[in-house]
């Protein structure tokens, strides 16, 4: 192994991606995503005495995106996209549709990644809605496309927008574990327990 990269972990490929909405019991998986992309704002406070900068300071801001490109069960898209069915009383059976004003769900999101030797990385974002999302059809097309979701990201009551952890340094019983995180990851569990 080359020592320059020695300890470096490549995201190269998303095998799993879970989602839990709020209300929902349990994680739903969806095998793999075509992409995933992840940015974190900051706030950068500057200094400048006689129009030269003398001090400057970044920030977290609280706050991020996350951007997927997937494929994912009909169930599940109409319910983080705030769609509404016939079910729901005013729409005829079998109808679904889009309201034009909606609170849309928050959900938690878990994710397993890989680096290109096959290395796991375990991800969590415990805080995210729906800011957006697209779907394109092209008609005879060679590769049917992914629906693709951009969903903000904000801290949870510990302040964490996002945890993740390589699978060779998770413990191997308890709560939290390789086993576990796809199905029972929670901020809570996140947290060091005493």
């Amino acid at each position: 192994m080359d020592t320059v990269f020695q300890g470096v972990f490549s995201e190269y490929t998303v095998a799993e991606v879970a989602f839990k909405p709020s209300g929902a019991e349990a994680y739903v998986n969806v095998d793999g995503a075509g992409s995933a992309s992840e940015e974190y704002e900051r706030r950068t406070v500057t200094k400048a005495k006689s129009n030269v900068v003398v001090k400057r300071i970044a920030r977290q801001a609280g706050s991020g995106t996350l951007t997927l490109s997937l494929h994912m069960p009909r169930e599940l898209y109409n319910t983080l996209q705030g769609m509404v069915t016939g079910t729901a009383g005013s729409l005829a059976t079998g109808v679904s549709g889009l309201k034009g004003i909606m609170k849309l769900p928050t959900v938690e999101i878990a994710m397993k990644v890989e680096d290109e030797d096959g290395d796991v990385k375990y991800k969590y974002y415990p805080s995210a809605v729906s800011a957006s999302f697209s779907r394109s059809v092209d008609s005879e097309a060679d590769e049917v496309a992914e629906v693709d979701m951009t969903f903000n990201l904000s801290a949870d009551s510990y302040g964490m927008i996002m945890y993740e952890a390589l699978a060779s340094e998770l413990p191997t019983t308890g709560s939290l574990t390789k086993n576990t995180w796809m199905t029972a990851a929670s901020s809570t569990l996140m947290q060091q327990s005493a």
